[in-house]
């Protein structure tokens, strides 16, 4: 009710688009930007600037020579909602197949897909201290293994 409320008086706009950039222009924000509707580079001058966008979290949209090569090679993938790495709660990268990871593992941001809340330094740090003892778990266990 209130955001329609605001798009009606003119006090919020949305404009489908990408942001090129933000200039300082005296007290207010001149924001260019590319419209998705018309594909013209537009501006516009705001007195303030929500970023709505999130991280870019859609890996198969992501580029940068490691994320392609890893999403080619099936090794990472999105998560169901395309928000992430699809993966298991306590970190384990789940591969295209579906098939959990013995070497690639990620925490934070990259888990939002499947912890969704997960961006807050607290949850990290346990995140980080959980994660760290499922390494060390593995690895004594490969350890056991290579010495049997």
């Amino acid at each position: 009710m209130i955001i329609e409320k605001m798009i009606d008086e003119r006090s919020l706009i949305v404009i489908p688009g990408r942001v090129n950039k933000f200039e300082k222009n005296g007290a207010k924000i001149k924001v260019v930007y590319k419209n998705n509707k018309t594909g013209a580079i537009d501006f516009l001058i705001a007195d303030v600037v929500i970023n709505c966008m999130g991280p870019g979290l859609n890996f198969e949209k992501i580029k940068d020579p490691l994320v392609e090569s890893l999403v080619k090679q099936g090794l990472i993938c999105n998560s169901p909602a395309a928000v992430g790495i699809n993966a298991l709660p306590d970190g384990t990268v789940l591969r295209k197949d579906g098939q959990p990871s013995d070497m690639m593992f990620t925490l934070g941001s990259l888990l939002r897909g499947v912890l969704w809340e997960t961006i807050a330094i607290p949850e990290i740090r346990m995140q980080a201290q959980q994660l760290a003892a499922l390494i060390m778990q593995k690895t004594a266990a490969t350890i056991t293994k290579i010495n049997s």
